[in-house]
């Protein structure tokens, strides 16, 4: 299944482009983990807050995101794969 974390509008149309093809488009971060995340919206805090969402021996890409400060949970990780 694809998700897509937003703050587009409901009537964006991106969104409706999303639904076309069968997409989950939400403005929040879900509680569950993912295989494969992708920040793409150039915010640190959004990449830190998606970290909490990775599955066990998930993959992170990091696309957009600018410099920022945060704790980045390495031992979760570690411990999760």
């Amino acid at each position: 299944h694809v998700r897509v974390v937003s703050q587009e509008p409901e009537d964006h149309p991106r969104i409706a482009l999303l639904r076309r093809a069968d997409i989950v488009y939400g403005t929040r971060l879900p509680e569950a983990q993912f295989d494969l995340i992708i920040e793409a919206a150039g915010s640190s805090d959004l990449a830190l807050a998606a970290l909490r969402c990775l599955g066990p021996q998930g993959i992170f890409v990091v696309i957009g995101a600018m410099d920022g400060q945060g704790a980045v949970p390495f031992r979760q990780m570690i411990l999760n794969n």
